[in-house]
């Protein structure tokens, strides 16, 4: 079935068996280099967040075969780290209404929980869509999350929880924090990984519409 048309896609020696995709439209290529290009429009954007709104590979883990387990887990935290930056693109770099960055600087969260310029973007997205009493409210949920994690809650400026100006967004050139794996550990010693993330099963405040 790959090797057709006179190409061959499927190569073999006695170490391994390799498939050629130089000329195969793969999603995860295409959904990278939307997110490299710095002149990207904001459709391609969220269509390349659509495209990779999606479980990599699901079903199909391989029982007994932890190095594909482990490769597999890698490239799904790689998927996911690369969505957020382009949900952090769409919810900084371009200049859309109130509903539609929260609903990006939400979706950027999603993906890195305890980043604190997402956090402090869903605040101040939050301010700008619904006001500053449910900024204040979103901050203080976001707070608890952070603790209960044993990290220090994001320092809210002022502005960003009682000013709607854009100039309250977090900077669109700083730098991203690399996502990394936290460990929650009980009192047993007992250490496992924490949730991809909290606030999708404890955010208590509603979302705005998604379109």
């Amino acid at each position: 079935m790959l090797n057709r048309d006179g190409v061959e896609r499927l190569t073999a020696d006695r170490e391994r068996v390799e498939v050629v995709s130089d000329d195969v439209d793969v999603d995860l290529r295409r959904i990278q280099a939307c997110a490299d290009d710095p002149e990207a429009a904001f459709e391609d954007l969220a269509e390349a967040w659509r495209t990779a709104d999606n479980i990599l590979l699901d079903d199909c883990e391989l029982a007994n075969q932890p190095a594909f387990a482990v490769w597999l887990d890698r490239e799904r935290q790689a998927l996911a780290q690369l969505r957020a930056g382009v949900a952090r693109r769409l919810a900084l770099d371009f200049e859309t209404g109130a509903d539609e960055a929260l609903v990006w600087a939400v979706r950027w969260l999603d993906d890195q929980p305890f980043d604190p310029d997402a956090a402090r973007a869903v605040v101040a997205m939050t301010r700008r869509a619904r006001g500053a009493e449910e900024a204040r409210r979103s901050a203080d949920e976001l707070e608890t999350v952070f603790r209960d994690a044993g990290l220090t809650a994001p320092a809210w400026s002022t502005p960003a929880v009682t000013s709607a100006a854009p100039s309250d967004r977090p900077r669109p050139d700083a730098p991203r924090p690399r996502q990394t794996v936290r460990f929650v550990r009980a009192a047993d010693g007992a250490a496992w990984p924490g949730p991809r993330w909290g606030v999708r099963t404890r955010r208590r405040w509603s979302r705005p519409p998604t379109g």
